[in-house]
């Protein structure tokens, strides 16, 4: 790498050396964001321009003289090359590079910032609108401190200081900033934003009451300091006197905080042991972090025990070995309660977890499992996919705990220490999706105990075709190569199989392939509707249509462009789609895209082209995008050196802008700009013999500005234009005014001059915001400039026409743009479904919708047409096409967990649907629906070889008990279900499930846990994951049925929890239960 100029760290790089040094530090910029710690220590050369806020007034945020520099390996570099605080940083420069930024990973010291996400997404949309002030009061709470239950995304986005500061010296901030750290995470080399620094109040144990008071002793610190400095401060607030060695502390439920507020702060040793959820003991040394102790929760209420004369105030078991908790005396009271009934204490927003924990703990033969510890012989801590071990450990735990003969909750602390170790997305006390904790943790479990000690490479065979037996052993085939990688108690209950088909429209050719699922989503029928305004363009001299349509929710772009092309009669294949904002066009719009992304303000357009037309896909440079981006002196000849030439195709389409090249400008920021913008854009399909040809390409600009101008014909306006000209001569006394030839660009002679503009790094379209001398191009030049045989084309998809009018010309023969962002004649049409629609909303009919469980598997198993942007290889064509895709069960396992597809998300709306989804209790019947069955029944009878043969060298096992859960009846009976109550900001998770021991059901709400007095109350609209289990009289779980039988015959009665050894525990599990220990689990 060429070194750059040697020059004074602390001095600003001149203007003549500004982009060769640009160029050296982001290139040393983009290494520093994807490196560790050790970065390179020579990237704090030069001062960042990027200068911390301060404040102005308790509301208003300014920025600030000078500053230190922090977060060096990111800061000093962007700041430094970029120069984002100078205010002619165009606006959709600085939300890009503050993207970018935001895609930075966090790293130990850096600090990051709370900003609202409403405000964000807002200016991240249109840059260039001017903002309102970002208010942050919204997200704090009373005493500044961040508002609990905020979702990343929905309510806030989280950027770092950099980011953060760049926005504040060009926008207005109101309210307290919320700087947060980066912290370490629970593993080693891990590191997490602490969004909720803990907030510990105090409460003193044991000693005598005094009168009531109104608030706590609080400690605020981060959770990366240690239980030391905790200690410490327990002393500065005069809680207590006693030494580190004297002192420990107690996790304390937060019903006690009433309590201690009515005894003065403290809370007698008698109301301790009677807590349920109960107190815990805090372990760990006094150098540990609060992180790594569990003391990091945003709210703590935390006991300080006093040892005195040797004696601690709260006995433990340990203490007391005949101390008896609250949830042992509760056992005595309900001798004839089946056991199983015991909640999980939340520890601050984990009600995600604990409801699909009592799901899975209700799971009959899964309990069994882990009870009779046949966990511990199929054990595989070396499997490298998996957890060591360790999160089977802890969920075993979990589950003795759970099924033991204690009562109360369990706290499931050691678990989610467990999981977040591995699982990072769960550190910390933020809501997550219960779905997703379901599928890593049968994923872990899975991998904890495979009974695969070294997986084979194996090469899964293409199908061939055949007959219906050549199918079923084919699908056997893929089924036994997956089993010789993966055999496990999760894949014995809960995996089954599904076929997809896919079918080429051109020459049906037809692929077919068998995967594994361990869950089944099922779309849920989104009956909700889209309704909007969109613009139509014809290529002709037809007025603007004006659209108003109505389409599903879930309904695509490609979908829109169909809809609206049949409406008026446009081939949708000559469409292209965008939104319009000020002149230029704000963003195009991919067929991918849904519909829901469209907001009511939006101006929507669709333009109609002369040939089929699709967005060309975004062109990466061969160097580093930084390298020529952020440089003002970069040159249309610049920036096609850093692609790669495209290809040209029969017909290219390309947008054409218009502005004013006489009035000031706003399209660029460094160097003269092409003008003031105006109009609207538009399209013009040029053949690819005659985008040489000047006279060509103008004609057909010109065509499209005579449908848009207040003149009939051509010759009109250039007459008005001529006179145009004449008034501005004659108000200039006869001649024209003086110009400077190297700064203006020369006067059109004719209605208007074209110049070719490059598209920007990584668009896949011109969009009409960043163009100047330098990134355009005049056509003609052009034109003589590539004569000579250069690879470049003059247009190519992704290029665009500037038009640049003089301003008298303009008013005379061109409309100003309404409010309405219409540039001409306009027609109206109205969607039939859209009149439909409004009829049904000015009468109130629409109601929820009416849907069952069927019709969830019948939108999974629909067949649907591949989106022009999703493209299927064929691989006897030779070429992509729209397959129609099919999925199908083809076996189906046991144990059936069924997900409920409810939440939805878009670029920048979300959704839930909480429509009641009737669903069977007992009796749910498949049969209709598992392909597999129904062929395998059709066939004569044949038993399968104990080897399957792979191809000449390889053979794989086959398990006769997949021979029996297939040929199994799929009749169901609900066990359980996962329920989500209210919206996407928030929430609430419980369960019910069907104790396996009564058959009774049971509501499960965190450390609640309720009898159900009537089963149908199980059904409603919050039921989000569905738990079945196969109704037969084969006993279920294949392999894992076999290993609990011979443990069970080994012992002659079932072996209680604790006769079993854990071999990875990293402490010691006390024998005896009780509230302060063994029940933190």
């Amino acid at each position: 790498m060429t070194a750059s100029p040697t020059r004074d760290p602390s001095s600003h790089p001149t203007d003549d050396e500004r982009p060769r040094a640009s160029t050296y530090l982001l290139d040393r910029f983009k290494r520093a964001r994807t490196t560790g710690s050790d970065t390179d220590a020579s990237s704090d050369a030069g001062s960042s321009t990027l200068r911390p806020p301060s404040r102005e007034g308790p509301d208003e945020m300014a920025p600030a003289r000078d500053a230190p520099r922090s977060d060096e390996s990111v800061d000093s570099l962007m700041g430094e090359s970029l120069r984002l605080d100078d205010a002619r940083t165009p606006a959709e420069t600085l939300a890009r590079e503050v993207e970018a930024w935001r895609a930075t990973p966090p790293r130990l010291g850096d600090t990051w910032y709370v900003v609202p996400a409403a405000w964000y997404r807002a200016w991240t949309e249109h840059p260039a609108r001017p903002p309102p002030p970002m208010d942050l009061a919204p997200l704090c709470a009373p005493g500044g401190q961040l508002r609990a239950g905020l979702l990343e995304g929905t309510d806030y986005e989280l950027l770092p200081k950099p980011a953060f500061d760049a926005l504040a010296m060009r926008y207005t901030v109101r309210g307290p900033t919320l700087a947060r750290h980066v912290v370490p995470g629970v593993a080693p080399g891990q590191s997490r934003i602490e969004l909720y620094p803990p907030r510990v109040e105090l409460v003193l144990c044991g000693a005598p009451p005094r009168a009531a008071c109104t608030a706590l002793p609080t400690a605020d610190l981060s959770a990366g300091e240690t239980l030391r400095a905790l200690k410490a401060r327990i002393r500065a607030l005069g809680v207590c006197t006693a030494g580190d060695d004297d002192l420990r502390l107690l996790r304390l439920p937060p019903h006690l905080r009433a309590a201690a507020l009515a005894s003065g702060g403290r809370v007698s040793v008698p109301v301790l042991c009677a807590s349920d959820p109960p107190v815990e003991l805090v372990h760990g040394s006094d150098a540990a972090t609060l992180a790594s102790l569990q003391l990091d929760a945003p709210t703590l209420l935390v006991g300080v025990d006093v040892r005195v004369d040797g004696a601690w105030q709260y006995p433990t078991a340990r203490d007391v070995p005949a101390h008896r908790t609250r949830s042992t005396t509760q056992a005595s009271g309900a001798a004839h309660a089946p056991r199983g009934l015991r909640g999980l204490a939340n520890l601050g927003n984990t009600c995600f977890m604990n409801s699909a924990l009592q799901c899975l703990s209700n799971t009959p033969e899964l309990r069994e499992y882990f009870l009779q510890g046949a966990q511990w012989d199929e054990l595989n801590a070396e499997n490298p996919l998996g957890m060591g071990g360790a999160l089977a450990a802890a969920y075993s735990r979990l589950v003795q705990a759970l099924w033991g003969s204690g009562s109360g909750a369990v706290v499931p602390r050691e678990f989610k220490t467990a999981l977040a170790r591995f699982a990072p997305q769960f550190m910390g006390y933020a809501q997550q999706d219960t779905q997703e904790l379901l599928a890593f943790l049968l994923d872990g479990l899975h991998e904890d105990l495979n009974r695969i000690q070294k997986k084979p490479y194996l090469e899964s065979p293409d199908w061939v075709g055949g007959s219906d037996a050549d199918m079923v052993r084919f699908a056997r085939l893929q089924w036994d190569m997956y089993k010789a990688r993966n055999d496990s108690v999760i894949v014995d209950l809960f995996q089954g199989q599904y076929r997809s088909t896919l079918v080429c429209p051109e020459c049906a050719k037809v692929s077919i392939k068998f995967d594994p699922f361990m869950y089944l989503t099922l779309p849920v029928p989104n009956t909700r509707k889209w309704r909007g305004r969109v613009y139509v363009v014809p290529s002709g001299a037809q007025p603007i249509v004006q659209v108003d349509v109505q389409l599903p929710a879930t309904a695509t772009i490609a979908q829109l462009r169909e809809r609206v092309g049949a409406l008026v009669h446009i081939d949708a294949a000559h469409l292209l789609v965008g939104e319009v904002w000020s002149h230029h066009v704000y963003r195009w719009l991919a067929s991918y895209e849904p519909v829901r992304d469209l907001g009511s303000d939006d101006t929507i357009y669709l333009w109609e082209a002369q040939a089929p037309v699709a967005l060309p896909r975004a062109r990466k440079p061969s160097a580093s995008r930084f390298s020529f981006f952020g440089r003002a002196e970069r040159t249309v000849e610049d920036i096609e050196r850093a692609y790669d030439a495209p290809e040209v195709p029969e017909h290219v389409t390309l947008p054409v802008f218009s502005c004013k090249a006489d009035a000031p400008g706003r399209f660029g920021s460094y160097r003269r700009t092409l003008g003031e913008p105006m109009g609207m854009p538009f399209l013009v399909t040029v053949p690819r013999d005659k985008m040489h040809d000047a006279a060509y390409v103008y004609e057909a600009v010109q065509a499209q500005y005579v449908r848009f101008g207040t003149l009939p014909t051509a010759e009109a306006m250039h007459a008005r234009a001529a006179a145009a000209r004449d008034a501005v001569r004659a108000a200039e006394g006869g001649a024209d005014a003086a110009e400077d030839g190297a700064d203006e660009a020369p006067r059109p002679t004719g209605l208007f001059a074209l110049r070719v503009a490059a598209p920007s790094a990584d668009e896949a379209m011109h969009r009409g915001d960043d163009a100047n001398d330098g990134t355009t191009e005049a056509l003609e030049a052009r034109i003589a400039r590539l004569a000579g045989g250069d690879a470049w084309p003059v247009l190519y998809p992704g290029s665009a026409l500037y038009a640049l009018w003089e301003g008298a010309v303009a008013d005379a023969v061109l409309p100003a743009v309404p409010a309405s962002h219409v540039w001409g004649a306009v027609t109206e049409q109205q969607d039939p479904e859209f009149v439909q629609g409004t009829a049904q909303l000015a009468a109130g009919r629409r109601r929820a919708p009416s849907l069952s469980l069927d019709d969830c598997l019948n939108e999974f198993t629909k067949a649907e047409q591949l989106s022009e942007d999703d493209l299927w290889y064929c691989p006897s064509c030779k070429e992509f096409r729209q397959a129609t895709k099919k999925f199908d069960l083809w076996k189906v396992p046991d144990m059936l967990v069924v997900h409920l597809k409810r939440f939805s998300a878009g670029r920048v709306s979300r959704d839930k649907l909480d429509h009641m989804i009737d669903f069977p209790l007992e009796g749910l019947d498949l049969r209709s629906r598992v392909v597999g069955r129904q062929m395998l029944s059709a066939l004569p009878d044949e038993v399968p070889a104990s080897q399957t043969r792979v191809n000449d060298a390889v053979s794989v096992a086959h398990d006769p008990h997949d021979d029996a859960v297939e040929a199994d009846l799929p009749v169901y009976d609900l066990y359980a279900v996962d329920n989500h109550f209210g919206g996407l900001g928030g929430g609430h998770y419980t369960a019910f499930a069907k104790n396996p021991l009564d058959g009774r059901w049971y509501n499960y709400d965190d450390s609640s846990v309720r009898p159900v007095s009537d089963p149908a109350t199980v059904k409603s609209s919050a039921a989000y994951l569905l738990f079945y289990r196969r109704r037969t009289a084969r006993a279920l779980g294949g392999k894992s049925r076999e290993i609990i039988d011979r443990l069970q015959a080994a012992q002659h009665t079932p072996m209680p929890p604790a006769t079993h050894s854990d071999p990875l525990s990293a402490a010691p599990t006390p024998a005896a239960y009780s509230s302060s220990s063994d029940d933190e689990v």
